[in-house]
């Protein structure tokens, strides 16, 4: 995790970096959910938006792995989305162990 671009953003204002960490906690585990639902569903539509939404995301809070993300909006094949997937599941779940760890720590 890097928080520096998180830090740039607030600009030291820990109240704010503390709501947006707060709110990626809960908006992230929402909207890898509704990944999974559009790769179930194979809307490429859907994949493709989604994974640009968690690019922004994932920047913000410092989560690296833009290429997995990049992967999903061109891939049109069910196998390897899947894959991806939970590749992307298990970074965002070790991401957000950091998260609330720097949370309890601002």
């Amino acid at each position: 995790m890097d928080f520096t671009n998180l830090r740039l953003l607030s600009e030291g204002d820990k109240v704010f970096e503390k709501e947006i960490i707060a709110t990626a906690i809960i908006y992230l585990p929402e909207v890898m959910l509704a990944l999974l639902q559009a790769i179930k569903n194979m809307d490429f539509v859907s994949i493709k938006a989604i994974a640009h939404t968690l690019k922004s995301s994932f920047f913000i809070v410092g989560i690296k792995d833009e290429s997995i993300l990049n992967k999903l909006e061109e891939i049109e094949d069910f196998k390897i989305l899947e894959n991806l997937y939970f590749n992307l599941e298990n970074i965002m779940q070790e991401s957000l162990e950091s998260l609330k760890i720097e949370l309890i720590n601002l």
